[in-house]
């Protein structure tokens, strides 16, 4: 009998501590700490891998991973969510790498993730750029697919560099690379095409 009553508390304490799995964009209200929002129908797949592509004289490799991304509530509560990251490598024609962030792939601070859905088109993917050693400023890629296989895709921006955070964000005194980032997206400065085709490896 106190086995059972054992087995019974153990099996009744993991219940109360199991972890709540929902689909990946699921609308429910009322979530409670510790849920999972599980990519269930491998929405990411496609987006995972090294992918390359050439711009100018240069080679650019992305990596992108799927990361179970925590996130914590300002009541403290956390919940998890699929999520892509990626890191980029930057090769010119004689060998020389100008980045990489690859080698020390980040799975809490990459310079890229998402996909998110474009509010204006729902069927837009978008990735969030953050260049490392640009102040707060961020760049938003549209993310397309080619061809039907998913292995050719295209990333480009149309927007100008966007502030993330406080609006002194691009405040000179705090920022160095203020009077650059006002030049809006340089691709030069950024290290990265304002629009690349990359195929995957």
């Amino acid at each position: 009998m106190k086995t059972f009553l054992i087995s019974i508390t153990t099996l009744l304490t993991i219940s109360a501590h199991a972890q709540k799995v929902l689909p990946l964009h699921s609308n429910e209200a009322r979530v409670s700490d510790g849920t999972y929002y599980k990519d269930l129908d491998n929405e990411l797949s496609p987006y995972i891998g090294t992918w390359k592509g050439s711009w100018g004289d240069k080679t650019i490799y992305l990596e992108l991973r799927k990361i179970k991304e925590p996130l914590t509530s300002k009541s403290g509560k956390t919940t998890y969510t699929d999520r892509i990251f990626g890191e980029r490598k930057i090769v010119t024609a004689n060998g020389s790498v100008i980045v990489d962030r690859i080698t020390n792939f980040s799975q809490t601070d990459a310079e890229f993730f998402g996909p998110f859905t474009s509010w204006k088109d729902k069927k837009t993917k978008l990735l969030e750029f953050h260049p490392k050693d640009m102040c707060t400023a961020y760049v938003i890629l549209d993310v397309n697919f080619l061809n039907a296989e998913k292995t050719k895709l295209s990333l480009s921006s149309k927007s100008d560099l966007l502030s993330l955070g406080s609006p002194t964000a691009f405040d000179e005194a705090k920022c160095s690379k203020v009077k650059d980032l006002r030049q809006g997206t340089n691709s030069a400065i950024l290290n990265f095409p304002r629009e690349i085709v990359l195929v995957k490896q």
